[in-house]
C-alpha cells in the first residue's frame, strides 16, 4: 500500500501550488477569510477586527478525528487554532485570543 502523501506536495508536482498561493494572497488584498469581511489590505499592512497582518498566526494544529468518518478520513479532517475575528469568549481556546489580543506571540 502506498503510504499518503500531503496535499501539497502533489499540488506543487502538478505545478498547481504556485496558482493557488497566488490566489490566496490575492484575497489578501481585500480580506473575506473570516466571517466579519472587513476588505481591508492586509498586504498594505492594514489590520481589520482580527488584527492579523499577511502573515497570519498559527497557535496550533493537530489532526482532528473526533468528526464522522466521511468528514474525517483515514487521518482526520485537521485543526488549526489562530486568533481570528471571533475573538473566542466562550470557547476553550480563549487564551490564544487574550494572548493575541495583547501582542504576545
Amino acid at each position: 500500500m502506498k503510504s499518503p502523501q500531503p496535499a501539497y506536495l502533489r499540488l506543487q508536482q502538478d505545478g498547481k501550488l504556485a496558482q493557488r498561493i497566488d490566489a490566496a494572497r490575492a484575497k489578501l488584498r481585500e480580506c473575506d477569510l473570516c466571517p466579519r469581511r472587513c476588505g481591508v489590505d492586509r498586504l498594505a499592512g492594514e489590520l481589520g477586527f482580527c488584527q492579523t497582518t499577511e502573515r497570519a498566526w498559527v497557535a496550533s494544529f493537530t489532526p482532528h478525528l473526533g468528526e464522522e468518518a466521511p468528514l474525517v478520513g483515514r487521518n482526520g479532517s485537521g485543526t488549526i487554532f489562530s486568533p481570528t475575528a471571533t475573538w473566542a469568549v466562550y470557547s476553550a481556546r480563549i487564551t490564544i485570543s487574550a494572548t493575541s489580543r495583547r501582542g504576545s506571540r
